[in-house]
């Protein structure tokens, strides 16, 4: 997890503008774009957000929103969307001179049903389950001598696990025939759980491991 104060502070001191790619963090641990001092947050509905591939969404602070003026636009970002002239460009002054074309209205409802379920459960909740899984799991990889590639001090991580693997696509072909869902990233296995999973799913995780010990690096 980044200082994202810090870094914030070290921008606008630089007369930089900062922009956080929130999209693994949303969901899992709360972010307040005033406490951060963001001035651009860019996300997705798709992760910790639980709902389906297709939904990004964009904060600006609403000071900046008429300074920047996007290269890629489209006619939901115009002052009159339904003014189709492809040869002037007259943004909203609002937000909505960010946007694109027509937004993928299915996929909000995924996106509805999703924020519903984690503010249901709470913000708070959902980070300190999150805390206890990955002491499990950490756990019980130290236990079984693999090599954890994430940070792991206080406060460094979120739910995102990575473990050296030899061969992490083939780790994760044999884990997903254990109906255990993982991912491979950068020579890496992700394994990424959420408020849903229990204690006892981390466990079946590294007993799974030590069958495929020949697969972690």
């Amino acid at each position: 997890v980044n200082r994202v104060r810090e870094i914030a502070r070290l921008a606008h001191d630089a007369g930089a503008i900062l922009v956080l790619d929130a999209y693994q963090g949303l969901g899992q641990i709360p972010i307040d774009v005033n406490e951060l001092d963001v001035d651009v947050l860019i996300g997705g509905a798709l992760k910790y957000l639980l709902a389906s591939a297709g939904l990004g969404f964009l904060y600006v602070r609403r000071e900046l929103v008429e300074r920047l003026s996007p290269y890629v636009t489209g006619w939901f970002a115009q002052a009159n969307i339904a003014a189709m002239d492809p040869w002037h460009h007259d943004p909203a002054p609002t937000a909505r001179r960010f946007e694109t074309g027509t937004p993928p209205v299915p996929n909000l409802y995924a996106g509805k049903a999703g924020l519903e379920l984690v503010l249901g459960v709470g913000l708070p909740r959902i980070a300190a389950a999150i805390d206890r899984l990955t002491e499990v799991l950490v756990a019980g990889l130290a236990e079984l001598g693999a090599t954890v590639a994430t940070p792991l001090g206080e406060g460094e991580h979120g739910a995102l696990i990575a473990v050296r693997s030899a061969d992490p696509e083939a780790l994760v072909t044999r884990l997903k025939a254990e109906r255990i869902v993982t991912s491979s990233r950068d020579g890496n296995l992700r394994i990424s759980p959420h408020f849903y999973n229990t204690e006892e799913d981390m466990a079946r995780v590294v007993t799974a491991l030590a069958r495929h010990r020949d697969l972690l690096a």
